[in-house]
């Protein structure tokens, strides 16, 4: 968990839904490399937003810059995607 990513992401200016999937990845990155991994299913649960409307944000929070992701597709059924928070 990083406070300090966190700290950070509460003085963006974002929409209230993406500024929340964005915390919630702050709160499971590793401070110094950024590393998160939870999936749509902890993510959806963290923010009280449906699986469907986390996908939206994830992808609008890429496009603006704010997280990047990783090119590994995952091969197995619960496995996710390792992004990069860049707060």
């Amino acid at each position: 968990m990083s406070d300090v990513l966190v700290a950070n992401a509460f003085w963006l200016d974002l929409p209230p839904a993406p500024k929340m999937v964005l915390l919630a990845l702050c709160h499971r990155a590793d401070l110094q490399t950024g590393v998160c991994w939870p999936g749509v299913a902890e993510l959806s649960i963290r923010c009280s937003l449906s699986k469907q409307s986390i996908i939206p944000h994830l992808r609008q929070l890429e496009a603006d810059g704010w997280v990047s992701r990783s090119p590994y597709r995952p091969r197995r059924a619960g496995e996710t995607v390792r992004r990069w928070v860049n707060v």
